[in-house]
């Protein structure tokens, strides 16, 4: 989240303050979600919303279907994945002085 400053008329400031206690808000939330409310509603926002939404789901490989538990938990299927050089472990036991 960025902070950002803002400058309010003194009975603006006082309005917002007894709205976001209303609402059981801080007024930095209370604010935040007005703001978002308004961008839900801008036409532009909603074309672009609706077009990404229109692309359709995305396929993970499964066949439209969840993993299941034993292809989540595949580590040969994992291991197919790991960069050229990753082992196990030392060979030989950690050695103290």
């Amino acid at each position: 989240m960025r902070n950002v400053t803002l400058s309010l008329s003194e009975d603006l400031a006082e309005w917002a303050r007894v709205e976001a206690a209303r609402n059981g808000k801080s007024l930095s939330r209370y604010l935040s979600e007005l703001v978002e409310e308004r961008r839900r509603y801008d036409p532009e926002y909603r074309k672009a919303m609706e077009s990404y939404l229109s692309r359709g789901s995305f396929d993970l490989g499964f066949n439209g279907r969840l993993p299941s538990r034993e292809e989540r938990n595949d580590r040969e299927g994992l291991r197919r994945h790991e960069p050229a050089g990753v082992h196990e472990g030392p060979d030989r036991p950690f050695e103290t002085e």
